[in-house]
């Protein structure tokens, strides 16, 4: 489990290489996870809180999406040792449906 991250990708193919338990999946989940993806998908944990860095109250993701063609967007989830979230786009507090529908675009 990583403390911080930061992660620049190509518009191309990405790839993640390391050797057992680096943290490869850690951050696929982290992707998952802040695009509101469903936890079904990783086959990991049952609840949110497992996500969560131990000595840690929260967790947070944060994914900046660039389109150069269109806006940047901003996306925050926040999520909380009662497994629940609070996001946010472009600073501004929204629903993960929101973020549901902005992904599908």
């Amino acid at each position: 489990t990583y403390r911080y991250v930061e992660l620049f990708c190509d518009n191309n193919l990405n790839v993640i290489i390391g050797p057992n338990g680096s943290g490869k999946s850690s951050i696929v989940c982290a992707m998952v996870l802040g695009l509101a993806g469903k936890m079904k998908y990783l086959g990991r944990a049952v609840n949110l809180s497992a996500y969560i860095r131990a000595n840690c109250e929260i967790a947070k993701i944060e994914i900046e999406l660039s389109n150069p063609k269109g806006a940047n967007y901003s996306i925050m989830r926040q999520i909380t040792r009662d497994s629940k979230s609070s996001w946010l786009l472009n600073g501004e507090n929204t629903t993960q449906r929101e973020v549901e529908n902005l992904v599908k675009r």
